[in-house]
């Protein structure tokens, strides 16, 4: 029997529970105690879900989380991309990316490349005549160029 073609994963999940799924799908685990995974503290008693490479996909945070500078509330869900770069979870502090103000309290999302692709803002802004509103969402492309604001296309 050849092997040449074949990937084989081995995959231990030290008390994670039952698996949901085995291929090369997101896996998803329950877990009755918190968690380490990828630097980040998972609650218990919540799914979690892992790339097939074993990295973390997303989980919901046991207590606040600083991850890669970036704030994130605690029992909010928080999710990777699967080389490790947050892609999304909600802001436990306002911040700012490259000039744009993003609200606490708000969900922000990045790209892989770590790049702000949206949030929450946090008050009023103005982008050479574009004008975005508080509370808005802003949407930019991966160049960091704002694509819509409140729904309005720049």
């Amino acid at each position: 029997m050849s092997f040449k073609n074949r990937l084989v994963i081995v995959v231990t999940f030290l008390g994670l529970g039952a698996i949901n799924t085995f291929s090369p799908q997101p896996l998803k685990a329950n877990t009755t105690t918190t968690r380490v995974i990828s630097g980040i503290r998972c609650n218990q008693n919540y799914s979690i879900s892992l790339y097939a490479n074993g990295n973390l996909r997303e989980c919901t945070l046991h207590l606040e989380q600083n991850y890669q500078g970036i704030y994130c509330q605690e029992a909010s869900k928080i999710s990777l991309h699967e080389n490790g770069n947050l892609k999304k979870c909600l802001l436990s502090k306002d911040r700012r990316f490259a000039g744009i103000e993003c609200q606490q309290g708000g969900l922000a999302q990045f790209y892989p490349n770590n790049t702000l692709e949206f949030c929450t803002l946090r008050r009023d802004q103005n982008f050479g005549g574009f004008q975005c509103g508080q509370g808005n969402q802003i949407s930019l492309d991966e160049a960091g160029n704002i694509e819509t604001c409140g729904g309005r296309r720049r």
